[in-house]
């Protein structure tokens, strides 16, 4: 609840290294076990090797997911490797100029007792920072 990511996440497992293993990565969780709310992430999520990953970017992989409330991407985030990798889409895409309006930040702070979310523009290039920030 109330979470970001603002970073770049890659993954980097190659198929032919274990046929077992796949990239399962998002942007605030690579499997999600539970739920997540009044979340957004910026920050690129590339798959670099493999096939059958899952990517997504807000989540990789849902699996007995209790719910996502209020989940928000910036567009064009997501990079895959190949057209034989999983999307996952979670979460209502956005651009740059509409994260960074007070709309947003509504949006964000939906739910919540107190405003949990703010605007400083000095900060995080503008996106929205959590008000103990």
């Amino acid at each position: 609840i109330n979470v970001y990511n603002i970073g770049e996440i890659t993954g980097n497992i190659s198929y032919e290294e274990n046929i077992n293993t796949c990239n399962i990565i998002g942007g605030i969780s690579g499997k999600n076990l539970g739920s997540i709310k009044n979340a957004y992430s910026v920050g690129n999520i590339i798959s670099k090797k493999g096939i059958n990953n899952r990517i997504g970017s807000i989540v990789g992989l849902i699996f007995e997911s209790k719910g996502e409330e209020n989940c928000y991407y910036l567009e064009n985030t997501v990079q895959m490797s190949n057209e034989e990798n999983v999307l996952c889409i979670v979460g209502e895409e956005k651009t740059s100029e509409q994260m960074k309006e007070s709309k947003f930040l509504e949006e964000l702070n939906s739910g919540n007792e107190t405003n949990i979310w703010k605007i400083e523009t000095n900060m995080n290039n503008g996106y929205p920072v959590l008000y103990w920030q």
